[in-house]
């Protein structure tokens, strides 16, 4: 059974890779609910650049605890289901200026897999040199803050990983080692005048589902 579905796995993503004209009307024309197109496909897909950010940054380079960094890659994994609807949401509510009719159901379709190519790459993040392509995925996402020491009023600003989280800081100013504040991840978050990449996409989530309401 599993092979079985795996083997049908792998032909869907190289014919969306290799074939994608014929293979964008085989999808028009099947009617799985998007139940099981977010169980069999997004859920597994989507997997793959959190579980490879997670091995290559806690295992392989070393850089970020096991903990924090494993709550990070399920709060990201759980943010890409989000993203596929907003984006299938927006795809839909502009279908007719395109001479489309308005589907959500097609429209989920095409969100999750014009993603494919982008959870794919994510594979790359096992080699933690290589984590500079996490930030081009969203040019939305800012990745500089200006810290601003609460002891001295030291301001500086400084580039955002947005592979891990930061959870001290050294006042260039007063020496003072910060710490995120309570119920904060990092300390971008509690000091910045930005917040972190992670908060930064599940707060643009949280705006378009309102938008949608």
């Amino acid at each position: 059974m599993w092979a079985t579905y795996l083997r049908k796995l792998l032909a869907r993503i190289k014919a969306i890779l290799l074939t994608p004209q014929t293979e964008w009307k085989m999808i028009e024309g099947e009617h799985d609910t998007l139940f099981d197109l977010l169980i069999s496909y997004v859920a597994i897909l989507a997997a793959i650049p959190e579980i490879a950010h997670f091995i290559g940054q806690s295992f392989i380079g070393g850089y970020t605890p096991v903990v924090p960094n494993l709550l990070r890659a399920v709060v990201v994994y759980l943010v890409a289901f989000a993203m596929v609807y907003i984006i299938a949401g927006v795809i839909d509510l502009l279908a007719p200026r395109f001479g489309a009719e308005k589907n959500f159901a097609n429209a989920v379709k095409l969100s999750a897999y014009s993603h494919t190519p982008l959870w794919l790459a994510g594979i790359f993040l096992l080699v933690p040199g290589l984590s500079f392509l996490r930030d081009r995925t969203d040019p939305l996402i800012e990745i500089e803050s200006i810290l601003t020491c609460p002891r001295c009023g030291h301001q500086s600003t400084e580039r955002m990983p947005t592979d891990s989280c930061r959870f001290f800081y050294t006042c260039g100013g007063c020496g003072e080692t910060l710490k995120p504040l309570p119920g904060d991840c990092c300390v971008f978050c509690s000091y910045g005048t930005v917040p972190c990449p992670p908060m930064q996409l599940a707060q643009r989530c949280a705006w378009g589902a309102k938008d949608r309401e």
